[in-house]
Formats: structure tokens, C-alpha cells, sequence
């Protein structure tokens, strides 16, 4: 991710997603994180967003 000074910064996930939300993306969230947000007992944080 670009910040306004040029210089590359790494996004965190509430980042990514807070920035899709205010550029009005449609996406869902599919993986791990997924089954985790629905209460799933899955030890795998991995998260893939699809637009």
C-alpha cells in the first residue's frame, strides 16, 4: 500500500478491509478467517478476499 509520501507501508487486514468498504467494493471474505467469524473451531487464520 502507497502512503502519501510515496513510501510502500504493509496493510493489516482491518486496514484492507476498512479501505475496500469506504472505496464501495463488493467482496466477501472465504478461508479460515471465514469459518472463524461463523463460530467454526478451525486452528487456520488464513484469509482470501474475493472482489
Amino acid at each position: 500500500m502507497l502512503t502519501g509520501s510515496g513510501k510502500t507501508k504493509n496493510a493489516g487486514l482491518r486496514e484492507v478491509l476498512e479501505g475496500l468498504l469506504a472505496a464501495g467494493v463488493d467482496f466477501i471474505l472465504v478461508g479460515g478467517l471465514s469459518a472463524v467469524i461463523q463460530g467454526a473451531p478451525v486452528t487456520t487464520m488464513n484469509v482470501e478476499i474475493v472482489h
